[in-house]
């Protein structure tokens, strides 16, 4: 009787121990949410192209290429903003990857194949 007693608790030990391992693992994101990786300054946009001095030519008609620079230097702006949009969107994907994928490898498996 003693000798069935001892070897149900042989048994059951590693099993309770298995089970308290899974039970207290514990799984937490990352502490920095992905949105901490973009820079500060993009908070505050992309300023404008300054406005072009208008100016006349010398027959009194205006002179269109001051203001034919100012659009060209606000399309490189532009360019810059879309810029920016497109790599915070990459960033925060990479971001929510490499959380996933931690969240996923970090889960308890039983008996090492669930």
């Amino acid at each position: 009787m003693r000798f069935k007693s001892r070897l149900r608790a042989t048994v059951t030990m590693p099993l309770i121990a298995l089970l308290a391992g899974c039970a207290a693992t514990v799984i937490r994101p990352s502490a920095s949410p992905c949105s901490a990786l973009l820079p500060d300054e993009w908070t505050v946009g992309v300023a404008p192209a300054a406005q072009p001095e208008s100016a006349k030519l010398a027959d009194g008609h205006d002179d269109a290429r001051p203001w034919q620079s100012g659009f060209v230097e606000q399309t490189g702006q532009l360019e810059v903003a879309n810029g920016r949009y497109t790599a915070a969107v990459g960033i925060v994907g990479r971001c929510e990857a490499r959380d996933a994928a931690a969240i996923a490898k970090a889960r308890p498996k039983v008996l090492g194949i669930f």
